[in-house]
């Protein structure tokens, strides 16, 4: 609604490019990005056109020119720690996990009282880049306590989430306490319509029971799925549909598991990620091939996977040859 209320002022344009970056609808920031970028005069003020060009930028797909406008928004006004939190979430986004994690600790220096650093560190340091799991757990306690202490219970939800994903990989005492904490955090997005968020608990639930009852996995899997597809959650979309390939295909019901992994591709090519898209048409066609009645399909998914896969991923490119 922003700019119809001042339809020359570039930042609703830059937060629309932003928020629709986030959600992987690259064709929305790009347009917004650059109709923010073309509202920039003479008297826009320096944050503001920085900001406006940094996220036209990653829009763009200009890594590199994002990054340093970015990195100008942080330096040129220190005093301002919005612009250092803007750095941190790109890096991140941009596959600088150790950059990141550097820009977060520094926004904690800076005011500890600032907590949502505290729960992307627990995020960044579970990660497979990092796998610093004492360090994530450290990091998503202090989060929920603080969001706890704060009233903020959509806070407290994602932490809990985090210290979920830590504690399902631990003994079978720390799998119990990772299924509960994710049910709790699912009733307190359940309390609060947070939708964006119960898909992401739901996921959760079913990652923490994954390992002792896949088919009761599948069932949470798949309501994770009918919310993320409903409120265009696009990134949990892909991740989900791959889980529900993996499991059903655990579980002997490959023809579910082909579908499963021809979603995932296309989730992931309407994301932009061609390449993530090859690895799960191949792995679909793999699948048909081996067990299918329909062969030839899983030969095309197969020659479709590696015209991408060819000089990118040479492990990739040997499977999708010996598929074919």
């Amino acid at each position: 609604a922003a700019p119809s209320l001042d339809t020359r002022h570039p930042l609703p344009a830059a937060w629309i490019s932003r928020v629709a970056r986030l959600m992987t609808q690259w064709e929305m920031a790009r347009e917004a990005g650059a109709k923010a970028v073309g509202l920039i005069t003479a008297d826009t003020p320096p944050s503001d056109v920085l900001f406006a060009q940094a996220v036209y930028a990653e829009a763009d797909r200009q890594s590199d020119e994002a990054g340093e406008r970015y990195r100008a928004l942080a330096r040129r006004f220190a005093d301002e720690p919005l612009w250092l939190v803007e750095l941190a979430a790109f890096q991140d986004r941009a596959g600088l996990p150790a950059d990141a994690v550097s820009s977060y600790h520094a926004l904690i220096a800076r005011d500890a009282r600032m907590i949502r650093p505290h729960l992307e560190l627990c995020r960044l340091y579970n990660s497979t880049r990092m796998n610093e799991s004492g360090l994530a757990r450290q990091h998503g306690t202090q989060a929920r306590d603080m969001y706890v202490a704060a009233g903020d219970r959509i806070g407290e939800g994602l932490a809990m989430l985090c210290l979920a994903d830590i504690l399902r990989v631990g003994s079978s005492d720390d799998r119990v306490e990772a299924r509960k904490t994710a049910e709790g955090a699912k009733a307190l997005f359940e309390r609060a319509g947070a939708q964006y968020n119960l898909a992401r608990a739901f996921h959760y639930m079913a990652v923490t029971r994954a390992r002792e009852d896949p088919a009761g996995a599948i069932v949470e899997w798949e309501q994770s799925l009918a919310i993320a597809e409903k409120v265009k959650n696009t990134g949990l979309e892909a991740t989900v549909l791959l889980n529900l390939g993996t499991a059903n295909g655990e579980l002997g019901n490959r023809t579910q598991a082909v579908e499963y992994y021809r979603r995932t591709a296309r989730a992931n090519e309407a994301r932009g990620d061609e390449q993530g898209a090859a690895y799960y048409l191949a792995n679909a066609g793999a699948l048909t091939i081996a067990y299918g009645t329909r062969p030839d399909e899983g030969l095309r998914d197969a020659q479709n996977a590696l015209a991408v896969a060819q000089n990118i991923d040479k492990n990739f490119e040997a499977f999708c040859l010996l598929t074919i």
